[in-house]
């Protein structure tokens, strides 16, 4: 396997699955990213690919050459709506795409081309989750009851 980033494009735009990609690199030894930069990914205690690490590849912005940017914003929200003295924390949302910019010229060489990065999003995008929005056939009963930090006080 002679370039691992096209590699990945290529089986997954080929088919396969990201959990079937993660385990074709690992089988092939190619390193994880955390291998590569210690310091900053610090030490990972499995030897094998992630999902989440060929899923953070096939969506990177920066392989097609084309810089973006509002893809993500932080917005300030309350602790506890109950009690607003605990102030606020920082979460990260995601944008919609068409809030996105992206720029016309290239912002560096391409490490793969613009159609497999699309084709990859598409593809993941149609994919999605199976049992995401699927009812359940009975009632699921908190084990934790009036202990819930959620508050679902036994239900859901």
């Amino acid at each position: 396997m002679a370039d691992p980033l096209s590699w990945i494009f290529a089986e997954f735009i080929g088919g396969k699955g990201i959990f079937a990609v993660a385990e074709g690199l690992t089988r092939n030894g190619i390193a994880r990213p955390s291998q590569h930069d210690r310091e900053r990914g610090g030490p990972r205690a499995g030897i094998a690919w992630s999902k989440g690490a060929v899923r953070a590849i096939l969506t990177n912005p920066c392989y097609p050459g084309y810089q973006e940017w509002n893809r993500q914003r932080t917005d300030e929200v309350l602790i506890d709506v109950e009690n607003v003295a605990l102030g606020h924390a920082q979460k990260m949302l995601c944008n919609p795409e068409e809030k996105w910019g992206i720029a016309e010229r290239l912002a560096h060489p391409p490490i793969t081309g613009k159609e497999d990065c699309e084709l990859a999003r598409a593809t993941l995008a149609g994919r999605g989750s199976k049992t995401q929005h699927r009812q359940h056939a009975r009632n699921r009963v908190c084990p934790l009851r009036e202990a819930c930090p959620t508050g679902c006080a036994g239900g859901g």
